[in-house]
């Protein structure tokens, strides 16, 4: 709408060439990606449609003009890591984030979400519609969590409902958590644990059940929204890569949130070859998602990620070296 009434176009009823005047805006302009560009073209020509009737999905002059786009700008199969993983895992292992009995609430928070995000490879919506009734298994060995029963995934389908999201199971490091052992520091169950336990005060007076993910901040009552769920990711890399060396920043290349749910699955995919495990856990229906927009070459970072041990990622737990995995 802004760009129509910039240029004088009619924004309901637009020709084709004013259509791909915008999309080439998108592409040039703010170099958005082909496929964003595309889901822009698919939203315009639906909304025009069921206005006005107009037909302009299938226009040839737009169809040409989009592959010109994938010729010109390829999409990578396997794209580098926006961020290095095991580096924003080695800063969660020492201070600000660990003792994690000492440490302020802003950091419990921090790094539960980023573990809990990490292991159960899922989007930030889904992970803010989890709710804090937590079971769990004996030993806390592993935990399931709910999201609120009015939530309805990106990908949930009305005639099929076992596709909807209904729960998240993370598994433990260890059999037994022992809060005092150095390798269970990166446990997703772990660091919930503590997390409940800090914030078992501030849920005093909340409708129950209430969101597992609440604010920090002194005096809030109100829900955190979806985007808090990214902004806290984004503030805990921004916390690794703050202390590090200009080397090891050149690999920082954006802070999305979004990115930890690709390499998630990519670390899942790259030592387990369980593919069938990681469609589960990010709900996709087919590999081309997972291949198309979320793979990343893991090779550079894998002998650190390796050093740091078994990590829980896409719901199971994923071995370090020389470890076996295990659901």
């Amino acid at each position: 709408m802004d760009w129509a009434k910039q240029w004088q176009v009619d924004s309901f009823h637009p020709t084709v060439p004013q259509i791909a005047d915008f999309l080439l805006y998108l592409f040039k302009d703010r170099n958005l990606a082909v496929s964003t560009v595309q889901g822009y073209k698919s939203a315009i020509a639906s909304t025009i449609k069921q206005a006005t009737g107009t037909e302009l999905g299938s226009s040839p002059v737009l169809r040409d003009l989009l592959s010109s786009f994938f010729l010109e700008r390829p999409r990578s199969q396997f794209q580098l890591p926006q961020w290095d993983l095991a580096l924003v895992l080695r800063c969660l292992l020492r201070p600000p984030f660990e003792p994690m009995a000492n440490a302020e609430l802003r950091y419990v928070t921090l790094k539960t979400v980023f573990l809990l995000t990490l292991a159960a490879g899922k989007r930030r919506g889904e992970m803010h519609a989890l709710l804090d009734t937590v079971q769990h298994t004996e030993g806390w060995t592993s935990v399931t969590i709910r999201p609120s029963p009015t939530f309805l995934a990106k990908t949930h389908v009305l005639s099929n409902p076992a596709g909807a999201f209904t729960e998240v199971t993370v598994p433990a490091l260890t059999q037994i958590v022992d809060r005092s052992e150095p390798d269970a520091r990166l446990c997703p169950v772990r660091a919930l644990r503590f997390y409940l336990d800090r914030t078992k005060a501030l849920r005093q007076g909340r409708s129950k059940p209430c969101k597992l993910f609440i604010s920090y901040k002194v005096g809030h009552k109100g829900d955190v929204r979806a985007p808090t769920i990214s902004a806290w990711i984004r503030k805990t890399v921004s916390e690794a890569y703050e202390s590090v060396s200009e080397e090891d920043a050149q690999l920082f290349t954006s802070g999305r949130a979004h990115e930890l749910r690709a390499l998630s699955a990519s670390w899942t995919a790259f030592r387990t070859l369980n593919l069938d495990q990681v469609f589960k856990a990010a709900s996709w229906r087919a590999h081309t998602t997972f291949t198309s927009f979320y793979l990343r070459d893991m090779t550079l970072m894998s002998d650190d990620l390796l050093t740091l041990g078994p990590l829980v990622t896409s719901q199971m737990v994923v071995p370090g070296r020389g470890g076996s995995s295990s659901k």
